[in-house]
């Protein structure tokens, strides 16, 4: 995949679509390698407002996975009873 974009923010599906399959923008490594917890004094405005970009791209695909898995178990305990 390539880029239609000169950084991450100028892509109108990052929320949707921050390394998936599709997404226009290309999630290169310097663009996601960054550790949490980290110095933050050296980092540029632009480096720290797409490490923000993903970082709440992760947490919308992490609370739909959680949302899912909740609805698989609530399920699942209807059926086989809670444990």
């Amino acid at each position: 995949m390539t880029s239609d974009f000169k950084k991450v923010s100028d892509c109108p599906q990052i929320g949707q679509c921050v390394r998936k399959l599709g997404c226009r923008f290309n999630m290169d490594e310097k663009n996601t390698d960054f550790t949490i917890g980290e110095d933050l004094y050296g980092i540029s405005v632009d480096e720290l407002e797409t490490r923000l970009i993903v970082l709440k791209s992760e947490i919308s695909r992490l609370e739909v996975e959680l949302a899912k898995k909740k609805q698989e178990l609530s399920a699942a305990n209807q059926i086989f009873g809670k444990k």
